[in-house]
């Protein structure tokens, strides 16, 4: 899942932003016939994105995470 600040086109992977761990087991598990990273976007509030992180880890858990949009200049 990518944030594209639409003013100056940056892209941010929102994976990226994920603690070591959980980044980390995202990127040791993708699978080049079922791409993707397991965030799915649960909603908006201001400048706070909340994403929901599926299949981490070998217990297969999902975690909320919240990122919040860098401020346009």
């Amino acid at each position: 899942m990518t944030a594209v600040d639409r003013s100056t086109g940056t892209q941010t992977l929102l994976y990226e932003q994920l603690p070591a761990a959980d980044r980390k087991w995202i990127l040791d598990q993708w699978d080049s016939m079922f791409p993707g990273d397991d965030l799915r976007f649960e909603g908006r509030s201001g400048n706070e994105l909340t994403i929901r992180a599926y299949n981490l880890g070998l217990e297969r858990k999902e975690k909320q995470f919240v990122y919040t949009l860098p401020v346009s200049k």
